[in-house]
């Protein structure tokens, strides 16, 4: 099963790209 390791990666890249947005933002 892997569920929760694709799960995990998504928030992974979720959270980076969350990251580099703000960043160019501030």
């Amino acid at each position: 099963m892997k569920g929760p390791v694709v799960f995990q990666m998504w928030m992974l890249l979720l959270l980076t790209l969350s990251r580099v947005g703000r960043a160019q933002v501030a």
